[in-house]
């Protein structure tokens, strides 16, 4: 009389097979939660990083600036800074490409800068979001490179008339007292847009070197 056999059962599965099949699952699991923490708002932690960088380098470059407030001269602070601000700016979007890359970088550079200028802070903050909304309605992304170039170039413009708002609206200054414009400010006003035009088309001409060598993935 011939006896079935039964199918093994799982305690007769090897033990170091069951924990493995539970480790790897474990560590799948693990996997997951990581890929979920690590992105915000469709940015990876490499997208955040590589931006905050961008938007400590800007800053770095605006306390370099700080003496010329002394002066007094309106937009002479905004002319220097813009040609560092065009290129960080033109960089980290360039390699980022997503919706919100400018607000990050003007926001890292804001957070740092409120522990040293509180205003300069709140401008820098105010700039990007204003730049980038704007920006973000004509091209929607920044799949084009034209989008790139609009958004690195219009920021540290855009920090102009931005500052004129805060002080005449927020602060309640008089406009006179704020901007005396003369020739030497027409000059400067001027200058900060071509030098905001050559930031922006270098930092696109690095940034396109660094990732075709591989540089920035």
């Amino acid at each position: 009389m011939t006896q079935t056999s039964n199918p093994p059962s799982d305690s007769h599965v090897p033990t170091n097979i069951v924990e493995g099949v539970t480790a790897d699952r474990r560590s799948s699991a693990e996997a997951q939660a990581h890929d979920a923490l690590g992105a915000w708002a469709g940015f990876g932690v490499r997208d955040i990083v590589f931006l905050a960088i961008s938007g400590a380098l800007v800053l770095v470059c605006s306390a370099l600036t700080a003496p010329l407030h002394a002066i007094g001269l309106f937009g002479l602070p905004q002319m220097c800074v813009a040609p560092f601000f065009a290129f960080f700016m033109a960089v980290g979007v360039l390699k980022v490409r997503k919706p919100g890359s400018a607000t990050i970088i003007a926001a890292v550079s804001a957070l740092l800068s409120l522990m040293m200028r509180p205003a300069s802070g709140i401008m820098a903050l105010l700039t990007g979001l204003i730049a980038e909304l704007i920006i973000l309605a004509i091209y929607r992304d920044y799949r084009r490179i034209a989008a790139v170039y609009a958004v690195s170039i219009f920021t540290p413009i855009a920090m102009v008339p931005v500052q004129v708002l805060y002080y005449t609206l927020v602060l309640g200054r008089n406009l006179s007292t704020v901007m005396s414009f003369n020739l030497v400010v027409a000059v400067v006003l001027a200058m900060t847009v071509v030098l905001a035009v050559g930031g922006s088309l270098l930092g696109v001409k690095v940034g396109r070197e660094l990732i075709a060598h591989g540089r920035l993935r």
